[in-house]
This record gives structure tokens, C-alpha cells and sequence, in this order.
């Protein structure tokens, strides 16, 4: 069974991308930061394990392995440490 790992990352990373913007725009002045914490940290945690699998299995044909897969490494570990 093939995982399309692309779409997966992508809709990852607009969901994070999402979950920022409302932070910034609701959260980011509120006494009370841990209602964020699950968001950025299941957010962070699959894009560092897709991004992480691509990069070391290449299942994606090409040069698409390093260029997605190494700024999913890099969004992951961002995310996972703002939670």
C-alpha cells in the first residue's frame, strides 16, 4: 500500500499554519498558554516523523524526498518547540 506522504505533510503544515495564525490572532496575549500546547505538539510531531521517514527512506521518486522532507524535519522541530 503506497502512503502519499506529500498530501499528508501539506495538510499538516496548513493545519499548523492555521493553528499559528489563531494564536497570534487569539492566544498570544491570553494569561493561559496551555490550551495550545496539544495543537503545536501533534502538529510538530507529524511533520518531524513524515519528514523524517522521507528523508531517510525515499519513497517519492525524485528530488521531491529532500525537499519536502527536510522542511517538514525543520517545521516539526519548530512546532514541537513552541509546545
Amino acid at each position: 500500500m503506497f502512503i502519499d506522504y506529500i498530501t499528508l505533510m501539506l495538510i499538516n503544515m496548513v493545519a499548523g499554519l492555521f493553528l499559528l495564525a489563531d494564536y497570534v490572532y487569539r492566544g498570544i496575549d491570553s494569561s493561559n498558554q496551555r490550551p495550545w500546547i496539544p495543537g503545536f505538539g501533534i502538529t510538530g510531531a507529524i511533520a518531524l516523523t513524515t519528514g523524517l521517514h522521507m528523508t531517510f527512506t525515499w519513497p517519492v521518486i525524485g528530488s521531491f524526498n529532500i525537499a519536502f522532507g527536510e522542511t517538514s524535519v525543520l517545521f516539526g522541530i519548530l512546532f514541537v518547540a513552541a509546545a
